[in-house]
């Protein structure tokens, strides 16, 4: 069986190692973890990478263990390592170390064993050589209630490392392996039917490589992509685990150098492999969306403070009138300016606006000034034909009261009155009725 997935993908790398009554127990996050990592072996193919062989015996994980110096590592057990309750884990009278690879490790810091997403702290393959050097095997299987036990990591260790108490879950059966899971009230759901191989039986679902049928095309093109990277891998390509223990040994050993020789250049490690870049692009994206979390907060926090300002009632533009002097008459009001410390923290949008807003209120209080000015000058205009509509109406009431005292009589009656000496005595007698 060979998973689609990443040209660098390796097993045990997507899940978590949970401490349960069967030793550790790897809860893989795969749809197909609950066979490949309880069953059978994992061989890392030079064409097509990594591809699984069935088994029988069930296992909480089948891996090689090492540790020492703040790490931790695990690898799938090779194609000939072979399981009895009776004798053990024998690989036909080889080491472990001589039928793993190096790269075939995952390496984790102590204090990260435990983690759940294991899969971001696992150290890139590059650095493996070094690793190993500075750590030990400590595989160890037993049997245990009929039952494989993977001791590996002594328990005692990783609580000290990670700082607290690791809880021991017990394995529960299950019936279907979509209810397999890991601490549900102190328990882990495993999925363990019993396994009988039969040669001569297909796989349900793909192509049977091993019958003669032609793999899909997927394989074939991992199968190249993977010989032109190991084509530039150099000498360290498939270094096994025994022969990089053995490198760092003899570089341990004293060197004898002539005082006056030159150093040894500086080898400087290879570059990071598409996990580490990957694990980067990761980091990145994490902190892409920190940065871009805060930033939201901070817009929220401009929009409310924004919506308090409008809120609160605008200041009304002074009324100059006809007091003011002459320099402060057409002058509009300024505008209020902003704390520095809130144009640092509010966006850059954020500003031009408020900045459009205040240029908004300065116009309008410039207008409704002008507006004032015109009133008040429309105003002085009608006081000013209304005083003199008053000094016309007192004029022409005084010359009525002039006239009034010397009244006027007709020109014939002026004229018979100049003539006449009765009328310049006073009135005619009224004659008698005798007469």
């Amino acid at each position: 069986f060979a998973p689609r997935v990443d040209d660098d993908w390796r097993p045990y790398t997507r899940g978590q190692w949970d401490y349960t009554d069967d030793g550790w127990y790897w809860d893989s996050d795969e749809d197909f973890g609950w066979a490949t990592y309880h069953y059978g072996r994992w061989a890392d193919d030079p064409r097509y990478g990594w591809i699984w062989i069935p088994g029988e015996e069930w296992a909480p994980a089948w891996v090689s263990w090492r540790q020492g110096n703040g790490y931790t590592g695990w690898a799938p057990l090779p194609p000939g390592a072979r399981w009895s309750s009776r004798d053990g884990l024998q690989l036909g009278g080889l080491e472990i170390d001589a039928s793993l690879g190096a790269r075939d490790y995952n390496f984790v810091e102590d204090r990260h064993f435990v983690d759940r997403g294991i899969y971001q702290r696992i150290q890139p393959a590059s650095i493996n050589l070094t690793i190993i050097n500075r750590t030990s095997n400590v595989t160890h299987y037993t049997t245990v209630n009929n039952r494989v036990y993977n001791r590996g990591v002594a328990i005692g260790d990783v609580e000290r490392a990670v700082g607290r108490k690791v809880t021991e879950l017990k394995t529960v059966d299950r019936n279907r392996h979509d209810q397999r899971g890991g601490d549900r009230n102190g328990q882990v759901a495993v999925f363990r039917p019993q396994v009988k191989i039969s040669n001569n039986r297909k796989p349900s679902h793909g192509h049977s490589v091993v019958k003669g049928e032609a793999p899909p095309q997927a394989l074939v093109e991992r199968g190249q992509r993977r010989e032109r990277g190991q084509s530039g891998a150099g000498p360290d390509g498939r270094v096994t685990a025994r022969d990089a223990a053995q490198r760092g040994r003899d570089n341990s050993k004293p060197e004898t150098r002539h005082p006056n020789a030159p150093a040894p250049p500086v080898v400087q490690p290879p570059p990071a492999p598409n996990r580490e870049r990957a694990r980067v692009q990761e980091q990145q994206r994490i902190d892409d969306a920190k940065r871009q979390g805060e930033q939201r907060q901070r817009d929220q926090q401009a929009e409310a403070a924004r919506q308090q300002r409008e809120a609160q009632p605008r200041p009304q533009p002074a009324d100059h009138g006809r007091g003011n002097s002459g320099k402060q008459k057409g002058k509009p009001r300024p505008a209020a300016t902003r704390p520095p410390d809130a144009s640092r923290t509010e966006p850059r949008a954020q500003r031009q606006a408020d900045q459009r807003q205040r240029d908004q209120a300065a116009q309008e209080a410039a207008r409704q000034q002008q507006q004032n000015q015109a009133q008040q000058q429309q105003q002085a205009e009608r006081e000013k034909a209304a005083a003199a509509d008053q000094r016309q109406r007192g004029r022409q009431g005084q010359a009525d009261r002039d006239q009034g005292k010397r009244p006027n009589k007709p020109p014939g009656q002026a004229e018979k009155a100049k003539h006449d000496p009765q009328d310049r005595k006073g009135p005619r007698p009224t004659p008698s009725p005798q007469a």
